[in-house]
């Protein structure tokens, strides 16, 4: 997938705009979501990262076909990112 390399090579403008072309499509898949939030994450943006976690959940929720409950795999994910993300903002304001 190419939002997929585009993440791996730091490209996180692609990581966006591939992932917005899958998300015209399938407006709740989860993958796509995950991968735009550790864009945000590479970038440093706490906010982006949380901002995406609300888009899913407000996907999941219009969608007909889809669960109604955030998938613990993005729960966790998002868990995850904004840790990291505010343990590396204390540390760097430690400094």
């Amino acid at each position: 997938m190419a939002a997929e390399l585009d993440l791996q090579r730091g490209r996180t403008d692609g990581v966006f705009w591939a992932t917005a072309q899958g998300l015209k499509v399938l407006g709740a898949h989860e993958e796509l979501f995950a991968l735009r939030m550790k864009a945000h994450a590479l970038r440093g943006d706490l906010a982006g990262v949380r901002f995406e976690f609300d888009l899913y959940q407000r996907a999941i929720a219009s969608d007909s076909f889809s669960i109604t409950e955030p998938s613990q795999k993005l729960v966790s994910l998002l868990n995850k990112l904004t840790n990291s993300l505010v343990i590396d903002k204390s540390v760097a304001l430690a400094r």
